[in-house]
Parts: structure tokens; C-alpha cells; sequence
């Protein structure tokens, strides 16, 4: 689903946030250990509360949230701490970078543990 968003004056077409959140949920259970960035936009949608529609992940994946869950939670146990910073490092400041080696998994884990 699609929405106009004004943005300086000019109208967008944005995909509604739901769903927006929801493909970015599934990219992320696609390219964990490859796309670290993933992590951490789900690390923001999370914890600024953005719903999503959880359909979308099931017509995606073909499980239902509870197995979806599980899934993601067993492969984000493989990430090597000190391949997070791939791809973003130059993007975050120290103070993030920190974060992200030390922090953001645990967040993470805890924060899908909790959905």
C-alpha cells in the first residue's frame, strides 16, 4: 500500500510504513551476516514502535510470525560482532560504533524476543 507524503512542497509516493517495515523485517532475515544495516534499521523501527503487517511476512516467507521469530533469532546468533561495522562504518560515528560492536545485538535479540 502507497501513500502521498509532501516533502518541501513536493507530493511522493512512499510505501505506507506497515509495509514498508514489514519487507525491511524480511530483508533483514534474508541477509543477516551480509547486510548488517538491515539490523540496524530494524534496531530503530523497533524501538520507535513502527507497527508492521505481519501477512506481508507471511506471504513472503510462508510461516507465521511465531516460526518467522524463531528463525531470525537462531541466524542473528551467528553474527561475528566484528563484521557489524561492514558496510556502515563510515556512516556512524565512534560513539555509534561502539554501540553497534558492543550493543546492538543483544538490543536486538531482545527487542524480537519481546514483539
Amino acid at each position: 500500500k502507497y501513500e502521498i507524503k509532501n516533502y518541501l512542497g513536493i507530493d511522493i509516493l512512499c510505501m505506507e510504513s506497515e509495509y514498508m517495515v514489514a519487507h525491511k523485517f524480511v530483508a533483514m532475515s534474508e541477509r543477516i551476516g551480509a547486510a548488517s544495516r538491515d539490523i540496524f534499521d530494524m534496531h530503530y523501527f523497533i524501538a520507535n514502535h513502527f507497527d508492521f503487517d505481519r501477512e506481508i511476512i507471511k506471504v513472503r516467507t510462508g510461516l507465521d510470525f511465531k516460526d518467522f521469530k524463531s528463525n531470525i533469532l537462531l541466524e542473528l546468533q551467528k553474527v561475528q560482532s566484528n563484521s557489524l561495522l561492514e558496510g556502515m562504518g563510515e556512516l556512524v560515528d565512534e560513539k555509534q560504533k561502539y554501540w553497534i560492536k558492543n550493543k546492538m545485538m543483544s538490543e536486538i535479540v531482545l527487542m524480537i524476543e519481546l514483539l
